[in-house]
């Protein structure tokens, strides 16, 4: 069965649970909204928004980015099979697919 999303009397929606990681059913939201918006679709199967004409991007997809998505230092991914710690990765250094840190 799928998840129903309502807005909260405050009309804020948590994406995070009581630890700030982001619930499964956030991750969902995120990637189906990740495509709305005419993100690319990368060969991985993850969904790649651009956040600016300096290269910066938003990911989202299953397993680790590390060697695998490249991107601009500053860009985000969310790893919608992650866990405790493998879940949100900053692209901290370097040009290619690696030095993505888990956060």
């Amino acid at each position: 069965m799928a998840d129903l999303i309502a807005t909260p009397p405050n009309g804020q929606i948590a994406f995070a649970d009581a630890n700030g990681r982001l619930t499964p059913s956030a991750m969902r939201v995120l990637q189906g909204y990740a495509v709305s918006i005419n993100g690319t679709q990368l060969e991985s199967g993850a969904t790649q928004i651009p956040v600016s004409n300096t290269g910066v991007s938003n990911t989202v997809g299953a397993g680790s980015p590390e060697g695998v998505i490249t991107a601009p230092p500053g860009s985000t991914y969310v790893n919608t099979s992650g866990g405790a710690g493998s879940t949100f990765f900053v692209k901290e250094s370097g040009e290619g697919n690696t030095g993505w840190q888990a956060k």
